[in-house]
């Protein structure tokens, strides 16, 4: 039997935040998808289940593969990028204040995360 462990609650992981830009909404399939899919499969799924060292050697699994989620990609060479008000999508998700996504392919390029 193949199991799915993710240690945060809910699917998603980074394709939750583009679905909260309004032209971005088409991420949402692509998560319903995804989770349809495992299902299909047949794969136990546990939401909010951290895997340590101790359950793996309760478990004896076969193969572990470990995701650990993606790294967003800073361009270097963009002027200004190091500054403290540019941040990664991520760091804005959460905050009180609007942020401007650059590159989301969004026209007015304000979403509210």
């Amino acid at each position: 039997m193949s199991r799915f462990m993710r240690s945060q609650t809910g699917w998603g992981g980074n394709l939750i935040l583009p679905v909260m830009a309004p032209s971005k909404q088409e991420f949402t399939q692509a998560i319903f998808y995804l989770t349809t899919q495992i299902r299909k499969a047949g794969v136990k799924v546990e939401m909010g289940k951290e895997v340590t060292l101790k359950l793996l050697n309760e478990m004896k699994p076969d193969a572990v593969v470990v995701a650990t989620g993606a790294v967003p990609l800073i361009p270097v060479d963009l002027p200004g990028v190091d500054k403290p008000f540019v941040l990664t999508a991520p760091r804005c998700s959460g905050r009180k204040s609007s942020c401007r996504v650059e590159g989301g392919g969004d026209r007015s390029g304000m979403v509210r995360l």
